[in-house]
């Protein structure tokens, strides 16, 4: 059976800094440049594979009248904007009115061009009859953040696809797209230099009205490639700005992040000590608890919930999260100059970086309906398949965390299972404990802080959580770990076909509002 890699986060603090802050733009692009060369095998992977398109004219290259227009308009994009990039150092040859007259017309092309993939608005909905709102969860808002190269219809195509698997409205704020290669090299300079785009403002400005907002205890932001450097620069100016109580309401979720930092401080000194005490070099969280560490719910990060999801074969994943958390292979490992990349990481032996077909398509595949015209909105699709194989793959434990500790990874950056979150929300048939069988040691995981309701950790003794979910039991006296899949761990999955995660809904939740 194929094996997901599970990666637990760094911890931060004063011996980890992000060179995205510290480094100068010219060390920065060099980096980048070099991580490019040296990943340049993995570039077909962007497109490729072709098929299958499981979510019909949902995926991305999927042969609809829709999909082959912007397909067309990006090939049109693709053959004026390399030669008007590889023309500019022979503009010394011309006289500077010729220079600013060709420069001009070339503008005015484009941005037509720009005009007819993405349209005037700067926001989306899904549509209702995909997902209608619902009462019981009118506490939450969804926020989904697009990737290069999108238009107006493929970022409708990605939340209503997205809208299909969780039965929720998805608000998607439009980054649009400037063609390829102009979208790159925006890529490049929003990694070095933090550069603004009027999508990322908008983000920002959307999001801290959600946080403030009464009505709302919990605000999901999903991203997607580019959405996710777009959504890290957000995240550190809420970070600068908005109390913590209120950042409690955020979760954030990546597909193929590409972003060079991840920030996501701890509440309190103590909690961020603990951290350290407890690194990667053991796993498992005695029966009595960790001593000294808080018991009253506000210990752990200001971000509750942080999950990537990543693809083996990945050009961007490879060049964003996956070199950033610093495994082995990275060209940062054991560097004093490793960037801040905090979330959980899945790391699926998958290809490709369209967010549907490759991502959604694979990990959250959906439910065919008897007939193409049936389903939900008549899409054809009944929702996110309870049974796929993503969710059922066994976890490997890519850190030392999970007991390997020789590794490769910079251990004391990464945090100890037993500081994890212990708010995933499911019970695992699997567990010892299901059957009456009590360890003497069991072992937390997730994002979150510890102790979320005190009465975990009257419960965590046995191997059971606020959740009801323990992670890992001992069996045959110490000598065997319980193996765990991806939807035993996966926070995410819980929302699916309009779920939430057990214990952890209603507006009075972790006491936010």
């Amino acid at each position: 059976m194929t094996r997901t890699k599970f990666y637990s986060s760094q911890i931060g603090g004063q011996a980890v800094s992000s060179h995205s802050y510290t480094g100068s733009p010219l060390s920065l692009i060099k980096h980048d440049l070099l991580t490019a060369v040296r990943l340049f095998p993995y570039l077909p992977y962007i497109v490729y594979p072709l098929k299958p398109c499981l979510s019909g004219p949902l995926c991305e290259l999927y042969p609809s009248v829709m999909n082959l227009w912007a397909m067309c308009l990006h090939l049109i994009l693709l053959c004026i904007q390399i030669p008007f990039l590889l023309s500019i150092p022979f503009w010394l040859l011309f006289p500077l009115w010729a220079v600013v007259m060709y420069a001009g017309m070339f503008g005015v092309v484009n941005h037509m061009i720009c005009l007819l993939l993405n349209g005037t608005k700067s926001s989306f909905e899904s549509q209702p009859k995909f997902a209608a709102k619902r009462k019981e969860l009118e506490h939450e808002q969804w926020v989904f953040m697009n990737g290069v190269a999108v238009g107006q219809h493929w970022l409708q195509s990605n939340i209503d696809r997205l809208a299909i698997t969780f039965s929720r409205p998805i608000i998607g704020i439009h980054n649009k797209t400037l063609g390829i290669p102009f979208d790159l090299l925006q890529v490049l300079f929003q990694r070095v230099i933090s550069i603004q785009n009027p999508s990322l403002r908008a983000n920002y400005t959307i999001l801290k009205h959600y946080l403030y907002k009464p009505s709302l205890s919990k605000v999901i932001l999903i991203m997607h490639s580019q959405g996710g450097i777009e959504g890290s620069l957000v995240l550190d100016w809420l970070l600068a700005e908005v109390p913590q109580d209120l950042l409690t309401k955020l979760e954030i979720y990546t597909f193929g992040n590409a972003a060079n930092h991840f920030n996501n401080p701890h509440l309190h000194m103590r909690s961020q000590e603990d951290a350290f005490r407890f690194r990667a070099s053991k796993t498992y969280l005695p029966r009595d608890g960790i001593p000294g560490v808080e018991r009253d719910g506000r210990v752990g990060k200001t971000i509750h919930h942080i999950e990537h999801y990543t693809n083996t074969c990945d050009f961007v994943a490879k060049w964003g999260v996956l070199h950033f958390i610093n495994p082995s292979n990275s060209l940062l490992n054991d560097s004093p100059d490793v960037p801040r990349f905090m979330g959980r990481v899945f790391e699926e032996e998958g290809r490709g970086h369209q967010f549907v077909m490759h991502y959604l398509d694979s990990m959250f595949p959906l439910k065919a309906a008897e007939a193409e015209d049936e389903g939900i909105g008549e899409s054809g699709f009944e929702g996110a398949n309870e049974e796929n194989d993503f969710m059922d793959e066994i976890v490997d434990f890519g850190s030392p965390s999970a007991g390997d500790e020789n590794s490769g990874f910079a251990g004391h950056i990464l945090e100890s299972m037993r500081l994890s979150a212990v708010m995933t929300g499911a019970r695992n048939p699997n567990l010892s404990w299901d059957r009456g069988e009590v360890s003497d040691e069991v072992g937390v995981l997730d994002e979150s802080p510890i102790a979320l309701v005190r009465e975990s950790w009257h419960r965590s003794g046995s191997g059971e959580f606020g959740n009801g979910f323990g992670f890992t039991c001992l069996k045959n006296g110490g000598s065997k770990k319980v193996e765990y899949r991806v939807r035993d761990l996966s926070r995410l999955w819980r929302y699916r076909n309009g779920r939430s995660p057990e214990n952890d809904s209603g507006p009075e939740r972790r006491g936010t509002i």
